[in-house]
């Protein structure tokens, strides 16, 4: 029901629950919201998120899977710039991780009241993050989520830390490509219309750039770093990891 265009633009996601329904209609006589649709479906949720566009999705992450999930994942997707609200039978550590998953902004208990739940929709509407302040207050809960954060991040690094900048020239990269293909010194020369000796010159200077313990050692630590893969960085690493100097 519009009240004024202005106003901030709401989807709810109906649980059912005769406390949270009647809160998410009485929003229709704020005035600081233009529209507010409430469905009770996954498919009428994810048409009135192409539809009406709205600024604010509030859904019981309590309903079954179908709902919440698609919905959220919807909205992470990109389809939709909507913020998030997560409401819950009783806001507590595990409704909140949840909610932290799925993107939400806040989380709020359904049996709150028209009044607060008002409150709660405009502080995120103007791009306040209630969800801190339930957060900032549980210890266990914010201790649990750091180190979560922290064990996402080690990948990454360890991929920073191995993916290195490469010291070796242009050329250099080719030898040793040439050299992951399985090529001998001699092998290379011809490939290359170069002197045997000139290879060997830069198989020395690549082990030395590279500290490398041999010509395999040298081909694994580029292989890992992404420089080159076998077939002179077009395919994948061969058996030829097992080369000896």
């Amino acid at each position: 029901m519009e009240a004024t265009m202005t106003g901030l633009k709401i989807l709810a996601v109906d649980s059912h629950d005769l406390h949270w329904r009647r809160a998410c209609e009485a929003l229709n006589q704020d005035e600081r919201f233009s529209l507010v649709c409430v469905v009770d479906s996954v498919d009428q949720a994810l048409n009135c998120l192409a539809v009406i566009d709205p600024d604010v999705v509030m859904v019981d992450i309590t309903l079954p899977g179908a709902v919440t999930m698609d919905v959220a994942s919807r909205m992470q997707d990109g389809a939709s710039r909507a913020m998030l609200i997560a409401a819950t039978g009783n806001v507590d550590d595990a409704s909140l991780s949840l909610a932290i998953n799925m993107g939400a902004r806040a989380c709020v208990a359904r049996d709150i009241s028209p009044a607060r739940l008002s409150a709660v929709i405009s502080e995120v509407g103007n791009g306040g993050l209630p969800l801190e302040r339930e957060v900032a207050c549980r210890p266990v809960l914010l201790s649990g989520l750091l180190s979560e954060f922290q064990r996402k991040l080690r990948p990454a690094a360890a991929t920073a830390r191995t993916q290195t900048e490469c010291p070796l020239t242009d050329r250099e990269l080719t030898i040793l490509g040439l050299v992951a293909d399985g090529d001998a010194n001699k092998e290379v020369a011809m490939t290359l219309a170069i002197a045997e000796r000139t290879v060997k010159n830069h198989m020395a200077n690549i082990l030395d750039k590279l500290d490398a313990r041999s010509r395999a050692h040298a081909v694994r630590m580029a292989v890992e770093n992404t420089w080159i893969c076998n077939g002179n960085a077009t395919a994948a690493p061969a058996p030829m990891l097992e080369l000896v100097a």
